[in-house]
C-alpha cells in the first residue's frame, strides 16, 4: 500500500466508526477547520508515519508503520468519564484488527491533562501495512 492508501484507509475507518458512529466532531490534519468553541467534546485526528522496514532481499517488499493519534478534548472541570468512554470506543475500533489493508496493533490511551483550556486524553493507535514496489 502507498502512504496515501494507508492514510485514506485509516481516516475512513475513523470517520465511519468514531466520527459518524459515535457522533464525535473531528478535525483532520490540514483540513482548514477550527476547533469548536462550545463546551462539547471534540477530536483532532492525525497520522504519523514511522520509518519503513524492508522485508525481503531482492524484492522491494516493505512494511510501513506508524501511529494514528486521536486527541480528545472535553470541558475542563467536568471530569474525564465521557472522554474515557470515547477513548475506549476508539481503542476497541483500532486494536487487533485488519481492515482496508492496514493491521492495527494494540491501541492505548494517554491522559494529557489540561491543554488549550480543555481536558485532553490522547488515544494512540499503532498500525502497519505492506507495500510491494
Amino acid at each position: 500500500m502507498t502512504y496515501a492508501e494507508i492514510h485514506n484507509a485509516i481516516r475512513s475507518r475513523f470517520k465511519t466508526l468514531i466520527e459518524d458512529g459515535q457522533g464525535l466532531p473531528t478535525l483532520y490534519a490540514n483540513d482548514g477547520q477550527t476547533a469548536p468553541q462550545d463546551n462539547a467534546m471534540w477530536c483532532r485526528f492525525y497520522i504519523h508515519d514511522s520509518a519503513g522496514q524492508r522485508l525481503t532481499v531482492g524484492v522491494k517488499n516493505y512494511r510501513r508503520s506508524g501511529i494514528a493519534v486521536a486527541q480528545l478534548f472535553g470541558p475542563a472541570g467536568q471530569g474525564d468519564g465521557e472522554l474515557i468512554e470515547m477513548a475506549d470506543a476508539i481503542v476497541e475500533a483500532f486494536t487487533s484488527v485488519s481492515a482496508g489493508g492496514v493491521r492495527y496493533l494494540t491501541a492505548y490511551q494517554q491522559p494529557v491533562g489540561l491543554e488549550e483550556g480543555r481536558y485532553q486524553i490522547n488515544v494512540i493507535c499503532p498500525f502497519e501495512a505492506e507495500h510491494q514496489a
